[in-house]
């Protein structure tokens, strides 16, 4: 079945791509074009048809939640791979030291994740909703993350492999805690301000519903400094209290909740995202779980 929004979108008459172009934007896996149309612009995003449909629906959702989200628009000339976006004049995201701002952003992820569904389940590259066996699904990272790091010779020498095989395969029978709305990808670079309100965009297409744990595992690959790793960099120097700000904010101490649970998901994840620039930790803070 069609995954289906339950509100129209904004409608265009023009064509994005004959629009004019203001400037390139950057974009991890897209093209990102900031665009104007009689003094009016718009961001105009074109990437994996699955990655698209993940946006659109999830801002969707979120607006039809009542929640902050960018308007999205609709037009007769948009691709099933193109996506057409408000664009907020002098927006910036969160300020990542900031611990108002952090804490902002954990009441957004909260209301996020106060959105709730029966199962879990992804939406494919033609919009359909695809159930997910959660046990399953985390195998499936899991292999998929393994393998990856054997092809690509990333510096995770065979000994450490097997050390993570041996401490995650045994957990994967879970079930989830919650099922909730999924990000996916929770760092400051996929937040803006909106009329002094934090929004969340730019959806990671892994999963749309799933274990809001699972999801709060990137906050921990950003914020590890006297949790999962101890260090002197000074840009990690006020780790714990901004992950206080953002537990504060969003109402929960996920730590030691569910800090047996975390730890797993936080292997897969850091495994399967390694190597990244923005999460330099992630090597230790897999060596500190699985050698524990």
């Amino acid at each position: 079945m069609k995954f289906e929004a339950l509100h129209n979108d904004f409608m265009t008459s023009f064509d994005p791509n004959e629009a004019r172009l203001v400037k390139e934007l950057n974009g991890h896996s897209s093209f990102v074009k900031l665009i104007e149309v009689d003094n009016v612009q718009y961001i105009f995003k074109t990437a994996d048809n699955e990655d698209i449909w993940n946006e659109k629906d999830f801002l969707k959702t979120l607006n039809d939640h009542n929640l902050p989200s960018l308007k999205v628009f609709d037009s007769p000339h948009l691709q099933d791979n193109q996506l057409l976006l408000e664009y907020i004049p002098n927006s910036k995201g969160i300020e990542w030291e900031s611990v108002v701002d952090v804490e902002r952003w954990g009441r957004a992820v909260r209301d996020l994740h106060n959105i709730k569904y029966d199962e879990p389940f992804k939406v494919n590259s033609e919009n359909q909703k695809e159930i997910l066996n959660w046990k399953k699904h985390l195998k499936d990272v899991l292999d998929k993350a393994i393998t990856d790091q054997l092809e690509d010779e990333n510096g995770l020498d065979v000994n450490l492999l097997d050390k993570i095989k041996n401490y995650a395969y045994p957990r994967l029978d879970i079930e989830p805690s919650d099922i909730t709305l999924i990000h996916g990808d929770l760092h400051d670079g996929n937040t803006l301000i909106k009329n002094g309100e934090v929004v969340l965009y730019d959806k990671s297409s892994e999963l749309f519903a799933g274990d809001p744990l699972y999801d709060l595992t990137i906050i921990m690959t950003h914020f590890p400094n006297g949790v999962y790793v101890e260090t002197d960099k000074e840009s990690n120097s006020k780790d714990i209290v901004l992950l206080k700000a953002f537990m504060k904010g969003y109402g929960e101490d996920f730590i030691n909740t569910n800090r047996d649970k975390l730890d797993l998901y936080l292997v897969i994840r850091a495994l399967d995202r390694y190597p990244n620039p923005f999460e330099i930790f992630n090597k230790e803070i897999i060596e500190n779980i699985v050698n524990s």
